[in-house]
């Protein structure tokens, strides 16, 4: 991954960090990153690894996005990376999102595709049933919500 020109120390949240490890590697490259997933299990594993590394510059939370209490502004960079699919309410997390960017930041956004050969094949629905994705979108769709929420 490139990191947009981001100063040191420059704010990143991951929404849907997993088990932290794109903040661990944003961390190493001198940016403050805090994470936040609703999984429990995966955010006490982080922080289990953060014990070990004694990592600085790195924090994580359990719990959705919406439920961050952080002035607004205060990202420089917003990763949200195959999260938006799981989503009940897309056009949320997007204000949401658009809230606690900076003027000026950086969205780093990715989501599976309704253009994929697999999907436009049938072949993928019983796997999106089975791992929560409760749509897909294509290049226009999601751009679409993007400036709607103010983005851009």
């Amino acid at each position: 991954m490139v990191v947009p020109r981001l100063k040191k120390k420059a704010k990143v949240l991951d929404i849907g960090c997993g088990v932290g490890t794109l903040c661990f590697y944003l961390q190493s490259k001198g940016l403050v990153c805090e994470g936040i997933d609703v999984s429990e299990r995966a955010i006490n594993i982080a922080n289990s690894f953060k014990i070990y590394s004694k990592a600085k510059g790195v924090k994580f939370m359990q719990g959705e996005v919406s439920k961050i209490k952080k002035n607004a502004q205060s990202y420089e960079l917003i990763v949200c990376t195959e999260v938006i699919e799981h989503v009940e309410r897309d056009e949320e997390l997007l204000l949401t999102i658009g809230k606690l960017l900076k003027p000026g930041g950086y969205l780093l956004l990715t989501t599976p595709s309704s253009n994929s050969l697999l999907f436009k094949m049938g072949a993928l629905k019983s796997f999106d049933k089975e791992v929560g994705h409760l749509r897909r979108y294509t290049k226009n769709s999601l751009q679409q919500k993007i400036e709607s929420a103010g983005l851009s």
